[in-house]
């Protein structure tokens, strides 16, 4: 039984390919089921579509908290497991903004948000796990809700995209970065970030999300290795934080 077996325990060549079968099947059903959600969503009136926006928002955290407890269970929780990147800590900022519709963070969840947790789906770094998992089916399902919650606010103008407004999402960072730097300082001190070419790999194995000019906010939490290519294992070093 491997539905609760961390990564580190299975054996090689027990996971999914990168754009194999297992992998588009999951883009497929997450596509097919975003696109149905947001149009039954938009024929919901106001009142409603509220409700459900502050269902899927605290749904994706208490999938965050099992997970939690899963890894505490099994033994796996550790420094790296606090939801300090950006695909664990979207979950609060859902539940805020479900709560507040503030601008600001309107563009923050547009800009890193969705398209993080869209780069997260297409390369996962969980695919050392088997299809029947409990870590490689919450992942995916964490990130397809990931991908739906802005997705259903563009859909009820609660999230309006501005070129103009990109000054709020780099502030957002200037305020966010620099502590979790400092975290990933102190918890890796053998690692002292940034470091290159050598740590190239290091930063962009998990693309949680990519921005220009800066490293993947992402890393740690669900899996923690690159993407497998046949199903084959490799386990790298994980970072914490947004780093």
């Amino acid at each position: 039984m491997r539905f609760f077996t961390y990564e580190t325990q299975l054996p090689d060549d027990v996971g999914f390919s990168l754009f194999g079968s297992v992998h588009l099947a999951w883009l497929a059903g997450i596509l097919a089921f975003t696109a149905i959600a947001a149009l039954w969503f938009s024929q919901r009136p106001a009142y409603r579509q509220r409700r459900i926006s502050w269902a899927v928002a605290w749904l994706l955290c208490a999938m965050i908290v099992v997970e939690k407890v899963v890894l505490a269970l099994t033994g796996h929780l550790n420094v790296y497991s606090l939801p300090f990147h950006l695909c664990e800590l979207a979950p609060l900022l859902y539940l805020l903004f479900a709560w507040r519709h503030w601008d600001w963070l309107g563009q923050v969840l547009y800009t890193l948000c969705l398209p993080g947790a869209a780069a997260a789906l297409l390369f996962p770094d969980w695919s050392a796990y088997p299809q029947w998992n409990f870590m490689n089916l919450n992942s995916f399902l964490v990130h397809g809700l990931l991908i739906l919650f802005p997705i259903l606010q563009l859909v009820e103008h609660t999230i309006r995209p501005r070129l103009g407004a990109l000054w709020k999402v780099w502030l957002f960072l200037a305020v966010l970065v620099p502590p979790m730097w400092l975290f990933n300082q102190l918890s890796l001190p053998e690692r002292r970030l940034p470091k290159l070419p050598s740590d190239l790999d290091f930063g962009l194995h998990r693309p949680c999300v990519v921005l220009a000019g800066v490293r993947t906010l992402g890393s740690g939490g669900h899996g923690g290795h690159a993407p497998a290519v046949g199903g084959a294992k490799r386990i790298t070093p994980k970072a914490t934080a947004l780093w």
